[in-house]
Formats: C-alpha cells, sequence, structure tokens
C-alpha cells in the first residue's frame, strides 16, 4: 500500500491526503470492483444471447401484439400515399430537370391548383 504523500504526489495534490480519506477511497473502490465481478457473468449471459439472436426477422414471426403497437393501420395509408407521391414527385422531377429551366419546376410545384381542396 502506498502512503498518503505518495498518492497526493502521483495526483498533484497540493496537500497530502489523511489516512481515513484512503481508507475510505479504497474501500469504496473496493465495493465497486465486487460488484462488477458480481455482475460479470449476468454480462457473459446476456451477450452470448445477443449472438444467438437473429439480425433480421421476418415480419410473419413478430408477435401480433408488437406489430399492432408498433404499425398503426391508421397511418399506414396516408403513409403510404405520400411515399408514392413523394417518389413519382422525384421521378418528374428528375425527366423535367433535363428539359425545363429551374424556375418552369418552381412553378409546376407551386401551382395553386394542384392543391388539395377540403371536402
Amino acid at each position: 500500500m502506498q502512503e498518503p504523500s505518495e498518492i497526493a504526489a502521483e495526483c498533484g495534490l497540493a496537500q497530502p491526503l489523511s489516512e481515513a480519506a484512503v481508507r475510505h477511497y479504497e474501500q469504496h473502490q473496493g465495493q465497486l470492483q465486487a460488484r462488477i465481478e458480481q455482475l460479470q457473468p449476468a454480462l457473459e449471459q446476456f451477450k452470448q444471447q445477443r449472438k444467438q439472436t437473429p439480425a433480421r426477422s421476418r415480419f410473419k414471426t413478430c408477435r401480433s401484439q408488437t406489430v399492432s403497437r408498433n404499425c398503426d393501420g391508421a397511418k399506414v395509408l396516408p403513409d403510404t400515399i405520400k411515399m408514392i407521391a413523394y417518389r413519382a414527385e422525384t421521378s418528374m422531377a428528375s425527366t423535367l430537370r433535363e428539359k425545363l429551366k429551374r424556375s418552369t419546376m418552381r412553378e409546376l410545384y407551386c401551382d395553386r391548383s394542384m392543391t388539395p381542396r377540403p371536402i
């Protein structure tokens, strides 16, 4: 065991540590080390479990509650429509970009007649 003055010098402390402070620190570190050693087998077990878990799973294998919780049926249709519209817009823009100026494309996308009207 090092002397408190040696520990203080290594750490760059201006004042030497008291014996009680060093003992308290060492005791605390010992408790933490014991806790780490106690948790180590559980960590190894979790690592093994993780290795056995497939990286990807099929949609069929999901539990029904998980699917219903994560995939709200009311949101699927609007999201699908948005995705289709985005793809169509992107495709049209790439086709038109070759033939039209940028300002013409901006006019097409900002056209008020294309905005949906409330029912």
